[in-house]
């Protein structure tokens, strides 16, 4: 039997050629850096992650998700995987909020070195008052403060 799986549809590959291979074969060359090392420093410290994602498909068109990232551990606590659920977000997201943020810590990047970018996100952040996690909650709910977001957005109680 044959299991439909939007996200091979979305990026253009096959299943097998994705299948143990890492998340940069996807990642777009528009994407900070900057937000990958929050993603994985949290993500290692056995923190639960959300992030907006530019990736590009096999053919190089480009299109952006939200993604759950959660940490799978086994009994003693010890970190065995990483299971990230994707979802598609609205434009006017991307356009007004995400797309001059990440071209901006891109142009940081590219001038100064990753260690710039990450000064002036954490700076960022300061002036809107959250974390990576709380803006990006702010942004997708209207700029209203709702608990339960990600949860309700992914489909879990």
């Amino acid at each position: 039997m044959l299991i439909k799986c939007t996200f091979i549809d979305v990026s253009g590959y096959e299943d097998y050629e994705l299948m143990s291979k890492p998340h940069n074969m996807i990642r777009h060359p528009d994407m900070p850096k900057v937000i990958f090392k929050y993603l994985w420093d949290n993500l290692k410290e056995g923190n639960n992650f959300h992030a907006i994602i530019k990736n590009m498909a096999k053919s190089g068109r480009y299109y952006w998700v939200i993604t759950n990232f959660e940490v799978v551990k086994d009994k003693d606590g010890t970190i065995i995987n990483y299971i990230g659920k994707r979802k598609a977000i609205p434009d006017s997201v991307i356009h007004s909020h995400i797309e001059p943020l990440y071209r901006r810590l891109l142009q940081i990047e590219n001038a100064s070195g990753l260690e710039a970018s990450e000064k002036y996100l954490k700076g960022f952040l300061e002036e809107q008052n959250k974390t990576y996690m709380e803006y990006i909650t702010f942004i997708m709910t209207g700029n209203k403060d709702k608990k339960g977001f990600f949860g309700n957005f992914f489909g879990k109680s």
